[in-house]
C-alpha cells in the first residue's frame, strides 16, 4: 500500500536519508531553493520538512496526505514519487561505490584523498596529472604578498576564486581523518549531498576527478617504498618527534594535530604520498633522501642514547628451572634478593681467590 510506503519514508529513514531526500527534492523544484540548515534540523524538523515539500511538490493537501485518503491518481503520483527517489539515491551510492570503493578500509588511500581534496578546493584546480606540480605543501606558498605584488596577488587570488572548478567540493575539505572516526563514511553521506546538488555536467567532472585522483594513488603507491624503516618504526618517541618536524615543514597539508601514534605514522606516510605527488621525480627523489636522512640521524641518536643508558643499568640473567632450583638450595631460599646477595658473595669469594 503507497501509504504505507510513505509512512516509511518518513519514519524509517535515517536523519542521514531524511536529509538526503530533501535535497533531492529542492534540486529538482523549479524553484531550486536550498534550506541552507539542514544540518542543525533534528530528525522531527526533517520528517516535518520532508511532508511539506512532498505536499508542495505533488500538490496533496497535507491532512490528506497524512491521513491517506488519497483517490486514484494521487496514489499513483506518490507511489512514482517515491520510487524516484528511492531509485535516484540508490544510483548515487552504486556510481560513489565504483569511484570511491577505493578508499574502504584504506588508511592510507583515505589520508591521500582528502589531503588533495582540501589541496585542490583551496587551488581550485581539477588538474591531477601527475606530477602535479601546481600544489605545494610547504609553508608560505599560499601566503599573500607584500609591497608593490599585493594588488597583483589579489587580483590572482580574486581571478583563482572566480575560477575555482572544485568550489562544491568544499565540505569534503572539512573531514579530517585524525579527528574523525568515521572518515570513510562522512566521506560518502558528503559526497552523496554534492552529486545530487550539482548538475549532470558537474557530475561528470566530479566523477572524472575522483577517476583522476585513483589514478595518481596508484602511481604514488607504487613508487613509495615502505619497507624503509621511516615507515616500520615502532618507537613512539621516534614517530612522535618526526611527525612533529614533518607537520612544521609542510603546514599546508591541513590536518589536525593528533597524539595517537597510528595517526602519526599515516600522517607520515601521507606527507610523503602527496610530495611524490605534486613533485618532479628527480626533485622527489633528493626530497625523499633529505627526509628519509633527518629521520635516520635522529634515530642514531636514540639508540645511541639508549646504548649509554643501558651499559650504565643492570644486566640480566636467565636461568634453566634445574639451574634455578640449584641456586635456591646453595642460597638456603626461594627469595630472589637472597638469591641474588648469594650470588653477590660467590662472585666476590671467587673474585678475592684469583686475587691471591
Amino acid at each position: 500500500m503507497v501509504h504505507n510506503r510513505y509512512r516509511e519514508l518518513i519514519k524509517n529513514s535515517t536523519t542521514e536519508d531524511l536529509k538526503k531526500y530533501i535535497t533531492i527534492i529542492e534540486t529538482r523544484s523549479k524553484t531550486n531553493e536550498k534550506t541552507k540548515d539542514l544540518n542543525e534540523r533534528n530528525k522531527p524538523q526533517l520528517e516535518f520538512l520532508l511532508k511539506e515539500y512532498i505536499s508542495e511538490t505533488l500538490d496533496i493537501d497535507r491532512e490528506i496526505l497524512d491521513s491517506g485518503n488519497l483517490n486514484e491518481e494521487e496514489i499513483e503520483a506518490l507511489g512514482n514519487f517515491i520510487d524516484n527517489i528511492f531509485s535516484l539515491s540508490k544510483s548515487i551510492r552504486s556510481d560513489l561505490d565504483d569511484y570511491i570503493g577505493w578508499l574502504h578500509q584504506q588508511p592510507r588511500a583515505l589520508y591521500f584523498f582528502l589531503v588533495m581534496i582540501r589541496a585542490l578546493v583551496r587551488d581550485g584546480s581539477e588538474n591531477l596529472r601527475y606530477p602535479v606540480t601546481s600544489i605545494s605543501f610547504e609553508s608560505g606558498q599560499h601566503d599573500l604578498g607584500t609591497g608593490i605584488d599585493l594588488d597583483l596577488d589579489l587580483d590572482l587570488k580574486n581571478y583563482r576564486s572566480s575560477r575555482n572548478q572544485t568550489r562544491h567540493l568544499k565540505p569534503l575539505a572539512k573531514i579530517c581523518p585524525n579527528k574523525s572516526l568515521s572518515a570513510y563514511n562522512n566521506i560518502v553521506n558528503t559526497l552523496e549531498f554534492i552529486i545530487i546538488s550539482i548538475s549532470s555536467q558537474e557530475r561528470r567532472k566530479t566523477y572524472q576527478l575522483l577517476q583522476d585522483l585513483e589514478q595518481l594513488h596508484t602511481t604514488v603507491f607504487n613508487k613509495i617504498n615502505t619497507n624503509k624503516n621511516v615507515f616500520q618504526t615502532s618507537n613512539s618517541n621516534l614517530i612522535s618527534w618526526y611527525y612533529r618536524s614533518l607537520t612544521k615543514e609542510f603546514p599546508a597539508l591541513g590536518l589536525s594535530v593528533t597524539e595517537s601514534t597510528d595517526k602519526q605514522k599515516q600522517t607520515i606516510l601521507c606527507i610523503f604520498d602527496v610530495l611524490c605527488a605534486t613533485t618532479e621525480p628527480n626533485q622527489f627523489t633528493k626530497l625523499e633522501a633529505k627526509l628519509t636522512e633527518r629521520f635516520g640521524r635522529k634515530e642514531r641518536e636514540l639508540n645511541k642514547s639508549k646504548d649509554t643508558k643501558t651499559s650504565k643499568e643492570e644486566k640480566t640473567l636467565t636461568f634453566s628451572e634445574a639451574d634455578w632450583d640449584k641456586l635456591s638450595q646453595i642460597a638456603g631460599s626461594q627469595s630472589k634478593s637472597q638469591i641474588k646477595a648469594k650470588l653477590k658473595e660467590l662472585i666476590d669469594n671467587e673474585l678475592l681467590s684469583i686475587e691471591l
